[in-house]
């Protein structure tokens, strides 16, 4: 039986505050596994529209909650030897 190499397919938004503030779990996964990213989207398709003041304004006010929760855009944010530790023990049992 031959073994195959995980591969970890991210599926983010890049209008997505929580998938910024997810990078750093990325970046420990892409030092234990290939990870393939997939780009999507809330506002593609029929749900595309234009940017309003309005929407700006509600995304960035959520943009800096979701900063304060995660520690998104600090440096020595999350707790990535953490992370590290449970990634690989999610890979080992398969």
């Amino acid at each position: 039986m031959s073994e195959t190499t995980p591969l970890l397919h991210y599926i983010f938004d890049p209008l997505c505050g929580w998938c910024y503030a997810a990078e750093p779990l990325v970046a420990v996964a892409r030092d234990l596994l290939p990870v393939q990213l997939h780009g999507g989207g809330m506002m593609a398709g029929a749900l595309r529209r234009p940017v309003s003041p309005e929407f700006r304004s509600f995304v960035l006010r959520h943009d800096r909650q979701i900063a304060r929760a995660s520690g998104a855009g600090r440096p020595g944010r999350g707790q990535p030897e953490r992370w590290r530790e449970w990634l690989a023990e999610v890979i080992a049992a398969g």
